[in-house]
């Protein structure tokens, strides 16, 4: 009789070491920021030299693009003020966004950065390196976890 409650206990708290090492992995391997993702993917070498913005479904009409530095790196900077958590969930597209693509580009090799709002917390992100000897490509989808997606202040950035 004590052998067999000695034993339900070492399953108990084996139960326990895994399921909480299981939740803490869950909560911390899957968050970071757009920088993070960004120099991950293109090894803190990337300078972007023009921002458009545009929909989805007409990826060969952009409605503005720039290449002011100021602003670009304003989006960016807003960019990384998003705490982003990896999803593995399918999200579907809101119609009444103004926007819902944004492309950065380096018009130099052209490297690129194609973030796809989906609704106010979600966004899609592709990262495409074009160099030669070592094209890759990337894509994720993050939720937004510290609020939502401010549509007015990064349409302001084309304005």
């Amino acid at each position: 009789m004590i052998l067999i409650k000695s034993k339900k206990k070492w399953i108990i708290s084996i139960a326990i070491i895994i399921l909480s090492i299981c939740v803490i992995y869950k909560l911390h391997s899957f968050k970071t920021s757009f920088d993070d993702i960004i120099s991950n993917f293109f090894d803190d070498n990337i300078t972007f030299t023009s921002i458009s913005i545009g929909s989805i479904h007409d990826l060969h009409n952009f409605k503005y693009s720039i290449d002011d530095e100021n602003k670009i790196n304003d989006f960016i900077k807003y960019m990384n003020n998003l705490e982003l958590h990896k999803n593995s969930e399918s999200s579907t597209h809101s119609n009444n966004l103004p926007f819902d693509s944004i492309l950065l580009m380096n018009d130099a090799n052209s490297d690129s950065v194609f973030i796809d709002f989906s609704d106010s917390t979600h966004i899609l992100i592709n990262t495409e390196h074009r160099d030669p000897p070592h094209q890759r490509v990337n894509s994720c989808t993050y939720e937004v976890v510290n609020g939502s997606i401010d549509y007015e202040y990064i349409n302001s950035l084309f304005n």
